[in-house]
């Protein structure tokens, strides 16, 4: 086995043991989705990043959003809204693999964190969670409601291993990139560029 496979086989042991460790502490989960909150997205992010330019591997983060959040909040009601968001969590949670990590930013909003995830394969994945979504329909009661997801992705390269990036750095870029895509129209998914800037208008 040559270095590459046993610090990538390292890399991803410590990612599973730290999310185990934040499992089992309740203070770290969101209770409305069950995934993790603003905490534990922070600490578990930045420990990623950190990895990701110990052993010069990529990782992106995304920003997915449910379109026009705020209406469906006004047409079907927060406790539709609320069972609409905490379904999503589940759809997101099962598309993804054991060591990435998944939490609610809040208002409609998941962070995903993908370690050993180049700019292709971030890509890949949020088009198909854009899809999955696209396909479901909520049932809540009587109520049958069809959302969209759009995503902002932000990606952390390895030969940027000098480079000062921190996760904040890389969660501001895809909120940024993810209020690019929501003014453009539904079920989009934008790439963070530098033109974009990094100040997103969504509070952090």
């Amino acid at each position: 086995m040559n270095d590459v496979r046993v610090d990538l086989l390292r890399a991803q042991i410590e990612a599973l043991q730290q999310k185990l460790e934040f499992l089992q502490q309740g203070v770290y989960l969101d209770e409305e989705t069950g995934v993790y909150n603003r905490r534990a997205l922070t600490e578990l992010g930045e420990r990623e990043v950190q990895r990701a330019k110990r052993y010069h591997r990529p990782l992106t983060v995304i920003a997915a959003g449910l379109d026009q959040f705020e209406r469906i909040e006004q047409v079907y009601g927060p406790n539709t809204a609320k069972t609409v968001v905490a379904e999503t969590a589940e759809v997101l949670d099962q598309a993804l693999r054991a060591t990435d990590i998944l939490g609610y930013w809040g208002d409609g909003i998941f962070i995903l964190v993908l370690s050993e995830t180049n700019a292709a394969g971030g890509q890949y994945v949020a088009e198909r969670l854009v899809e999955t979504i696209a396909e479901k329909i909520f049932v809540v009661g009587s109520a049958r409601v069809r959302v969209t997801l759009s995503t902002g992705m932000s990606v952390y390269a390895p030969d940027e291993a000098a480079d000062p990036t921190t996760f904040d750095v890389l969660l501001r870029r895809a909120l940024v990139a993810l209020e690019e895509a929501q003014s453009s129209g539904k079920g989009v998914i934008v790439v963070w560029v530098p033109t974009l800037g990094e100040e997103p208008l969504i509070e952090l």
